[in-house]
């Protein structure tokens, strides 16, 4: 008897074991199975059963979101899902994932740092700033430019010096978003990168930060005749306001 219960065990999936399953096992393997749908965007899925958000199902999309068996589409849409979802009690079984081998799924995850308390929000912006991916980095940048800036200004400081423009122009975006102090020689230099989206930020970081001291700085000219209407329209607009 003991060797048939022991083997009907061994055959169990992992997630049966879960306390939210113990009680309808049959409810946990919908939950588990149920697919997410195609949206707008053919390649990008999302579960739009509501009942699916209950905080109850959490620990069952993560284990479904760590299982080598669920497809990438599948885990970015649980990703999508966890957003809405509680997260910090079992955040420690997340946080292999940052280092998942898949860019897509980092970039996934990157979503899911403001859920995270502030150690693993440390944790998994640490893995991430240091990504050989650019798309890895820019996401994460992007996430703590928008979410947690105030929290980890430094993250958006060290980001000016990253050797890829859309991580450097998050970097720039959350300083004066956040009202980071930075000093003014650090921003200085990106009004002549070579990406306009750059400069034209980097003007409206340093005007945010330091009122009226980018006409002051020798690059009026410069600026004035950049190939970027919106540049020009931008430094005219500061140059007026003062």
């Amino acid at each position: 008897m003991y060797w048939l219960i022991s083997a009907a065990l061994a055959q169990s999936p992992s997630w049966s074991s879960l306390p939210v399953c113990l009680p309808d096992i049959a409810a946990c393997e919908d939950v588990y199975t149920t697919q997410p749908k195609p949206t707008r965007n053919p390649a990008i899925l999302r579960f739009t059963d509501p009942s699916l958000s209950d905080p109850k199902w959490t620990p069952l999309h993560v284990e479904r979101l760590l299982d080598v068996n669920t497809p990438e589409n599948v885990q970015l849409a649980l990703i999508a899902l966890l957003q809405r979802s509680d997260i910090q009690s079992i955040e420690s079984r997340l946080l292999p994932l940052f280092e998942a081998e898949s860019p897509e799924l980092r970039v996934g995850m990157a979503e899911l740092i403001p859920k995270l308390s502030n150690d693993s929000q440390k944790q998994a912006i640490s893995v991430l700033t240091k990504d050989s991916d650019w798309l890895v980095r820019s996401q994460m940048m992007r996430v703590v430019a928008r979410h947690l800036g105030q929290d980890h200004p430094r993250t958006l400081i060290d980001g000016l010096e990253d050797d890829h423009t859309d991580v450097r122009l998050h970097s720039i975006k959350g300083l004066g978003w956040n009202d980071v102090s930075v000093p003014l020689q650090q921003l200085s230099p990106h009004l002549e990168d070579a990406d306009s989206r750059v400069r034209l930020h980097t003007l409206r970081t340093i005007e945010r930060l330091y009122p009226g001291s980018v006409v002051k700085l020798g690059l009026l000219e410069t600026l004035i005749d950049d190939p970027d209407p919106k540049v020009q329209r931008e430094i005219i607009r500061i140059q007026t306001a003062h």
